[in-house]
Order: C-alpha cells, then sequence, then structure tokens
C-alpha cells in the first residue's frame, strides 16, 4: 500500500520547527495515511463522501464497486444516471460525476496532466470540475498525487487544531499563511498532526468552510476548547500544560500532559 509521505526526514523537520507540533508527535507518532492513487476513481470517492459520514460514504462506494467492479468513465458511463443514483448517489452528485466521466471519455478533461502541474495548476483544474471546490481539490493533492506541502485553509478541522495548539481565537489567512510558511515544504506532513485529520463518532471534522454542496455561511462552533491549561503546582511557581484530547483516524488519545 501506497502512504502519503510521513518518514524521519519530514518528522524531524517539522519537530525542529515548532516546539508545540514536536510535543505533539511524540505523542502521535508517525501516522500511516493510505494514497487513493487512481486520479478518476478518487475524484468520485471525494464527490460521494460530500456532506455525509465517513461510514455512510464508504456503503456508497462499496454498493458501487460491487456493481461496476472498475470505477472508471467507461463503466460509469456505461451504468448511466439512474443506476447510479440506486447505489445511493443524490441527483446533484450523480450529476456531478456523470459530468467529469463525459469530460474525460471525451478528452475534455486530461487526467495525466495533472501529474506535470503545480499545485496550484492542479487546483485551478480540478475545480473547474462540477462538485469540485477548492477543498477538494487541495484534499487529492495530498491524497492522490501525493503533494508535499499542502495546508488547506478552509479545512475545519485544521483551522480548530492551531486555535487550539497555539491558544488562538480564530485563525485568519495571515496566521494561517504564517504557519503554512513554518511547516513548507511538509505542510502536508503537518496536516493530521495540527489535528486536522480528527474523527469523531464516524463523523468527519475536516471539512471545507466552502464546502462544494453546503449553501449559506457555516456555524460557528460556541465551544473551542484550549489545548492548554494552566495547573497550579503545589510547590513555587506555575506549570503549563496541554491536555490532548487528540481523536486521529479513530484512534483516541487522552489526559497526556506536555509541559512546555
Amino acid at each position: 500500500m501506497i502512504y502519503v509521505p510521513c518518514g524521519e526526514k519530514e518528522i524531524a523537520y517539522l519537530k525542529s520547527k515548532d516546539k508545540k507540533l514536536a510535543a505533539v508527535i511524540e505523542i502521535l507518532g508517525v501516522l500511516e495515511r493510505p494514497v487513493h492513487a487512481d486520479v478518476f476513481s478518487a475524484v468520485v470517492h471525494h464527490i460521494i463522501g460530500q456532506q455525509i459520514s465517513t461510514k455512510a460514504q464508504e456503503a456508497v462506494w462499496a454498493r458501487l464497486c460491487e456493481k461496476i467492479g472498475t470505477v472508471d468513465a467507461a463503466h460509469l458511463l456505461h451504468l448511466g444516471r439512474e443506476e447510479l443514483q440506486a447505489v445511493g448517489t443524490s441527483f446533484r452528485k450523480a450529476d456531478y460525476i456523470m459530468d467529469f466521466a463525459e469530460r474525460v471519455a471525451n478528452g475534455g478533461f486530461d487526467l495525466a496532466a495533472l501529474e506535470k502541474m503545480s499545485d496550484e495548476e492542479v487546483i485551478s483544474s480540478l475545480s473547474s470540475l462540477k462538485g469540485v471546490g477548492v477543498w477538494t481539490a487541495e484534499m487529492l493533492l495530498i491524497f492522490t498525487l501525493r503533494r508535499t506541502d499542502v495546508l488547506s485553509f478552509g479545512d475545519l478541522g485544521i483551522q480548530r487544531g492551531l486555535r487550539m495548539l497555539y491558544r488562538h481565537k480564530e485563525i485568519d489567512r495571515k496566521r494561517f499563511e504564517r504557519y503554512k510558511k513554518r511547516y513548507s515544504p511538509y505542510a502536508s506532513t503537518a496536516k493530521p498532526l495540527s489535528l486536522g485529520d480528527r474523527r469523531r463518532h464516524g463523523r468527519r471534522s475536516d471539512r471545507s468552510c466552502g464546502a462544494e454542496e453546503a449553501a449559506g455561511q457555516t456555524k460557528k462552533k460556541s465551544a473551542n476548547r484550549p489545548l492548554h491549561r494552566i495547573i497550579e503546582h503545589k510547590g513555587k511557581g506555575s506549570c503549563r500544560s496541554s491536555s490532548l484530547f487528540l481523536y486521529v483516524h479513530k484512534r483516541t488519545i487522552t489526559s497526556r500532559q506536555i509541559f512546555i
């Protein structure tokens, strides 16, 4: 199985650049995140998963794979729109997927060309597809094209993680770019370590601020629990510690103290 780059070189670099992130890395260790290597099926998989739980996404995906075997343009076009809806996709998602399949089949969208494009060019190209926005394109950069320096401002999980880790009330674009620059050229490795890959009760927390199918504004979270607590020593002075409640790939880590 192929994984997102997350080796000793990347980890050592990130630890040297940020002591708070280094403390999280000491607890989490190396996180192996598998890659969905086929670009076409990865796009379809992402479209299916928009605004539903991971469990529901995998159920629909399993039914689709069982029905057509290989998820590619030819098989989807043969299947047809109605049968695609029958496996559990909405009318809108079926429209997105069929439009994508048609563009690939008639040469209107060149999948192979993505490999030679810069990150910005890939985002621009993928987000020209119906149902694919910037956030989805950025996730495809990481989990399909294995690009090493991607950190999504539109990822709510990453924004929440950065707020908790660095004790900010909010993360604006300027502050976000500062952290992204600090993590560069291995920002993709920093994504789960900054809590961007948390999972809770089978629901994704790494949704896009501008999710492709969502209308209106994202509701603000009422509770922004700080990662740090002030703990009084019985002796002189005090120490600050982080009580981490991390949900990474359904792996829960609780009540671990990091002194900084």
